[in-house]
């Protein structure tokens, strides 16, 4: 907490396992905290980002162009197995893996793959919003529905709830949240 930024002009955050990110209304990133993988030595001091996550060890920043900056911790592939295409209009960070939302809709994974957040990765377009826990993930569809995938412990995917009324989601190490209008 002492190394947090203390100006103003901040659009965004965004917290990692023990490290945090701020994005400027410039598109410049700030960050702090644990630094063991570069959470912190390694982000991109360039403008432009319009979206950013933190994982366990790792961060994503998304740039306006539709392509991300990834860096920190590389032990599940966080950092050698991103796609480098373009069009993204969304990035998730979860405790190994990651997430990034194409602008047609459809959901790109990659790191970690021990409980299936990597090939239980929902197919198909229409996806709107997405987000990362520590083993799992979710992503809202067009329609308003969720879908979760990844570890169920304490329910995350069997409880996920039913219906088409959401806009939002959000995920923390162990749950999972849904904002309905």
């Amino acid at each position: 907490v002492t190394d947090a930024p203390t100006d103003t002009g901040f659009v965004r955050v965004a917290a990692g396992g023990n490290h945090s990110l701020a994005l400027r209304a410039d598109g410049s990133i700030v960050s702090w905290g644990d630094d063991a993988d570069g959470q912190v030595s390694q982000t991109p001091t360039e403008t432009g980002f319009v979206d950013l996550a933190g994982g366990d060890s790792h961060s994503l920043a998304l740039r306006a162009d539709g392509t991300f900056a990834v860096w920190g911790g590389d032990q599940q592939g966080q950092i050698t197995d991103a796609p480098t295409d373009v069009a993204f209009v969304r990035v998730a960070a979860g405790g190994y893996h990651s997430l990034a939302l194409r602008a047609d809709g459809s959901i790109v994974s990659w790191g970690r793959d021990l409980d299936g957040e990597v090939t239980q990765t929902p197919a198909g377009t229409g996806f709107t919003d997405l987000a990362a826990g520590e083993h799992h993930s979710l992503a809202l569809d067009e329609d308003g529905g969720l879908v979760s995938w990844g570890a169920d412990s304490f329910g995350l995917v069997t409880d996920t709830p039913p219906g088409t009324l959401f806009v939002k989601v959000a995920a923390g190490a162990y749950h999972s949240l849904a904002l309905r209008p």
